[in-house]
């Protein structure tokens, strides 16, 4: 009787997780197929079921789903998606929280990538144009789901000193700098983290600058130059980015 208990348990689980498996399927047909209304109904359902409401993939999906929607001026303007740019957010916050093991880490790691280099052009957007506020608040939401993302620590913890905040800032500033130092492969970093990190580390050597601490302006800046020291690619052309790097570290380590 045992034993027989334990093959009908067995194939419970079994039976259950070919089920998931074949439910998750209609997401990933939905998201190739750009139905991205379909799919966020879909996978919103998902998050709600007692069966499936503790499964990573219907938060993954449902934060692509309503990120894509964000980007599309006709969809975003319905009354449902009015927060579809936040949401994407909260979901990937989500799915992170659920998928502690990283089952899902490859395909999650190639969609926050896309997501990353948008909110890192929005990011970089409003703080040049002296919004550090708005600013402030997307980075605060890509550390929740990146949260070893040495790049967006370390302009999080500039803004907040932009902003007063001295206690936060020097933390986080001190966080990204950590994360930096951990770096045993740049080529790991997607491409919108590479650029990322050389944006947000010349940003705070600025600002060191400003506040008058060479010093601290001259190890920042020395950081990031064993990766953006090359002003030229393969084929010869500038690195726009490297050279104005190159050039503050140039300015800071020999003026």
């Amino acid at each position: 009787m045992k034993r027989l208990i334990t093959m009908l348990s067995l194939a419970l689980f079994v039976g259950a997780g070919v089920v998931n498996a074949q439910e998750y399927e209609d997401l990933k047909g939905l998201w190739v197929d750009q139905k991205y209304e379909k799919l966020a109904e879909k996978a919103e359902k998902y998050t709600t079921k007692d069966k499936t409401k503790n499964d990573p993939l219907p938060y993954l999906y449902l934060s692509k789903a309503l990120f894509r929607i964000s980007l599309d001026e006709t969809l975003k303007a319905k009354e449902q998606y009015k927060k579809a740019e936040t949401d994407a957010l909260s979901y990937a916050v989500k799915y992170k929280k659920k998928d502690k093991g990283g089952v899902y880490k490859q395909e999650a790691d190639e969609f926050f990538c896309e997501m990353k280099k948008f909110y890192f052009e929005q990011t970089e957007n409003y703080y040049s144009s002296g919004d550090a506020k708005k600013a402030s608040g997307i980075i605060k939401k890509v550390v929740q789901f990146d949260e070893l993302n040495p790049g967006a620590w370390i302009l999080k913890g500039v803004m907040e000193l932009e902003l007063k905040d001295k206690t936060n800032g020097v933390k986080s500033t001190t966080t990204g700098v950590d994360l930096v130092k951990k770096i045993q492969n740049f080529n790991d970093l997607c491409e919108p983290d590479q650029t990322f990190l050389r944006y947000t580390l010349m940003e705070y050597t600025k600002y060191l600058l400003k506040v008058k601490d060479k010093p601290g302006a001259k190890q920042i800046i020395s950081l990031g130059y064993q990766y953006y020291q090359n002003v030229k690619d393969e084929n010869g052309d500038p690195i726009k980015g490297n050279e104005e790097y190159v050039a503050l570290y140039n300015q800071v380590t020999n003026g």
